[in-house]
């Protein structure tokens, strides 16, 4: 079994959260990462300002993360690059 880039666990993170906001664990799980390596690279999108953390309730023990009009746009290029390579194969 092939290993995933960083840029491939990165990207898989970005596409888990289009839609509604998710929390850490739904989103860990969606891209089949390892919590430790899950948690580095959020932070990592997030200082980017491709991903964005909601607090939902008052006391922020509710955290929902979301994508960034920054995140989305790095999604669409990244496939539209992912299709014109392929078309050249």
């Amino acid at each position: 079994m092939k290993r995933r880039s960083d840029i491939e666990i990165k990207i898989d993170i970005l596409k888990s959260l289009r839609g509604e906001p998710k929390k850490k664990t739904k989103v860990m799980y969606a891209t089949n990462t390892s919590w430790n390596a899950f948690c580095t690279k959020l932070k990592e999108l997030i200082a980017a300002g491709l991903v964005e953390e909601k607090a939902v309730s008052s006391q922020g023990d509710e955290v929902y993360y979301s994508l960034t009009t920054d995140g989305l746009k790095v999604i669409e290029l990244f496939d539209t690059l992912v299709n014109k390579m392929s078309k050249e194969e």
